[in-house]
């Protein structure tokens, strides 16, 4: 019986930084240009309670990716363009 993760012996250095290169770098790169979108576009709304933007801003900041998909999905609604 082969063991589990025994596949892991066989990768090379430069295929795991391969794999880095084209699939993580890329993804964490578009993960943080959606967060800065994100806080660039709570700043900019007009929210019916002031205290709202506040709010927004700092579930964003310190939630990262996870604030600003939440963001997108129940913040933006709640605000108008200006």
């Amino acid at each position: 019986m082969i063991p589990p993760l025994a596949f892991i012996s066989n990768v090379s250095p430069s295929t795991v930084l391969l794999l880095f290169l084209l699939i993580l770098l890329p993804a964490t790169i578009a993960m943080f240009v959606f967060w800065l979108l994100a806080l660039i576009d709570c700043t900019k709304r007009n929210f019916p309670d002031p205290n709202a933007k506040i709010i927004w801003i700092l579930v964003i900041v310190f939630t990262g990716i996870i604030g600003a998909l939440i963001y997108h999905f129940v913040g933006k609604e709640s605000g108008t363009k200006p």
